[in-house]
């Protein structure tokens, strides 16, 4: 996409799923206080994220994890 190149861009965006869901599964264990992938009730992950000190990252987010949230 830098590159003016929204083709590639798009290659570049869906090789990175892989990576987003395994810190996002990451976060979400972290979020647990445990090592399984579940935990009861509620988790937020985008306030995880933001604890662990990755605002940025968060704030690049927008409205997408409200979003998913609905999904």
């Amino acid at each position: 996409m830098r590159d003016d190149r929204p083709e590639l861009g798009h290659l570049d965006a869906a090789e990175s799923v892989p990576y987003a869901l395994e810190a996002l599964f990451a976060l979400h264990r972290a979020g647990c206080g445990r090592t399984t992938s579940t935990c009861g009730g509620s988790w937020n992950g985008t306030e995880a994220a933001r604890q662990a000190g990755h605002d940025r990252v968060v704030d690049a987010w927008g409205a997408d994890p409200e979003l998913l949230r609905r999904a």
